[in-house]
């Protein structure tokens, strides 16, 4: 009779694999696309009457960017939703005298 091993023993390797597959770039791109689609419908825009660039943040989400070889040690499947307006990270952080809207960060959180 055959005796049952208890535990699970990973293949480093094979963990390797799967983070690096194309579907799980696929999984990160269905993600991203997600937080963008979500942090455009939130992003705040300005007053035109007051704002000469009101709406551009709105209108500067970038097209999703995606990678197998991400994250710090470049290992795994990443893909990125980002912004280009020259104002995005004002937007996103704030000032010393703005709070920041967190529009990226709260599309992250609430994209499900």
């Amino acid at each position: 009779m055959a005796q049952i091993k208890e535990g699970f023993n990973a293949s480093y390797a094979g963990v390797g694999d799967m983070l690096r597959s194309e579907w799980m770039e696929a999984a990160m791109v269905t993600r991203a696309e997600k937080i963008t689609a979500h942090a455009q419908a939130n992003a705040p825009v300005g007053d035109p009457a007051t704002d000469p660039h009101s709406g551009r943040y709105k209108e500067s989400f970038a097209p999703v960017e995606s990678t197998r070889r991400g994250g710090i040690r470049k290992d795994r499947a990443e893909a990125t939703a980002s912004n280009t307006a020259p104002e995005a990270l004002i937007v996103e952080k704030g000032t010393s005298r703005q709070e920041g809207h967190h529009t990226l960060m709260r599309a992250a959180a609430e994209a499900q």
